[in-house]
């Protein structure tokens, strides 16, 4: 199984870069992360960062849906202009996978400022960027804050945005229940939980879901209880998504089966992970 995932992440990356060589506005790429710093396990997932010519950039932002599709068909994308860097964009991508899906976080910004980290892996620079020390550049990474969708979004924006984003982070708590990290398990369930309140309110569906109370209800010190009780309370949640989901596929807000059915796989794989305490073999630490 993880000899299955680092190769899938392995040959993923490997279409990404050949994609960006390809396209002549890509004047740079690097990877950040722990996939950069060599750190990784068979759940990391793929921080790519790419220099766009100036010229091209608004086209690049416009576009990066299809971008994203160029090395392989996503299955589940989201939008999240508070991550992206200045003047730039970014977008999360989960590709399919046999255990799972294969995580990328895509990064594009403009050429006028932009900036080699010292300390990453650079895939190419075709235009001598200058450098800069990599926790300077961690530092100043992301632009201004600024909301997800910007300014104004729709009522529809909105609940796609939470719906997808509740999806994606699943993923990030079923990782860190196998990797033992209980802080961010507890912090980061929380939030998807307050996520599926937000959406149940803004589309009106508590009243039609009388199982609100029970399925959002979180054990105490859930960070420090048993991985089986973790992923007992993060599928609770997931099937209250499901039900949302269905509820809203009226209104054109829908996040495709096939991401759900990935991210499903991934929870086997995580709680397996966990529940054998397999991290020493896994290098999940």
């Amino acid at each position: 199984m993880l000899r299955t995932r680092n190769r899938e992440r392995s040959n993923l990356l490997k279409l990404i870069v050949e994609c960006l060589i390809a396209e002549r506005s890509v004047c740079a790429a690097w990877l950040s992360g722990s996939v950069s710093r060599g750190s990784d396990d068979a759940l990391s997932d793929l921080d790519v960062h790419i220099v766009i010519d100036d010229r091209s950039m608004d086209q690049a932002i416009d576009n990066r849906k299809l971008h994203a599709a160029d090395p392989a068909r996503p299955m589940l994308l989201m939008d999240n202009f508070r991550n992206a860097p200045v003047g730039g964009a970014y977008l999360l991508a989960h590709y399919e996978g046999e255990f799972g899906p294969q995580h990328v976080d895509w990064f594009w910004q403009p050429e006028s400022k932009s900036r080699l980290p010292d300390d990453e892996k650079i895939l190419f620079d075709r235009v001598g960027l200058p450098t800069m020390p990599g926790g300077q550049w961690r530092r100043e990474a992301h632009g201004p804050q600024a909301p997800p969708l910007g300014a104004d979004p729709s009522v529809h924006d909105l609940l796609t945005h939470k719906m997808e984003f509740f999806w994606a982070m699943t993923l990030i708590v079923a990782k860190h229940i196998a990797r033992g990290n209980g802080a961010v398990v507890d912090r980061m369930t929380s939030v998807i939980a307050r996520t599926l309140v937000e959406i149940a309110a803004l589309s009106g569906a508590e009243s039609e879901l009388p199982e609100t109370r029970e399925s959002l209800s979180l054990p105490s010190g859930l960070g420090t209880t048993s991985p089986r009780v973790q992923f007992d309370a993060l599928r609770r949640l997931a099937h209250y998504a499901e039900a949302l989901c269905e509820r809203l596929v009226a209104r054109n807000v829908m996040v495709s089966s096939e991401a759900v059915r990935q991210i499903y796989r991934f929870f086997c794989l995580t709680e397996y992970l966990a529940t054998r305490t397999c991290h020493s073999e896994t290098g999940v630490a």
